[in-house]
């Protein structure tokens, strides 16, 4: 899409979008696979890849979100603020 679109370059964020939201409602289930065995691994990425990613993961029981920011834009306060809307 960048080599299509053409869009202004800039280092300090992504060419396309800056803000993602990602909605997981899909039910989890187990891997089975013949003579195969699979253990789901957590990512552990600190790093914010674009200004703002918010992810709600619903499950039974309340919905949970979770933030990556970058924090030479947002407070910690207003993502906050963000995430208990989100939730509601």
């Amino acid at each position: 899409m960048v080599q299509t679109l053409h869009p202004e370059r800039n280092l300090s964020h992504s060419p396309l979008f800056q803000a993602m939201f990602v909605l997981q409602n899909n039910e989890q289930v187990t891997l089975s696979l013949p003579d195969i065995t699979s253990t789901p691994l957590p990512i552990a990425s600190q790093i914010a890849k674009f200004d703002l990613t918010m992810t709600l993961r619903e499950r039974e029981g309340p919905s949970r979100a979770r933030s990556k920011y970058n924090t030479d834009l947002f407070e910690e306060t207003t993502i906050q603020r963000l995430a208990d809307i989100t939730c509601r």
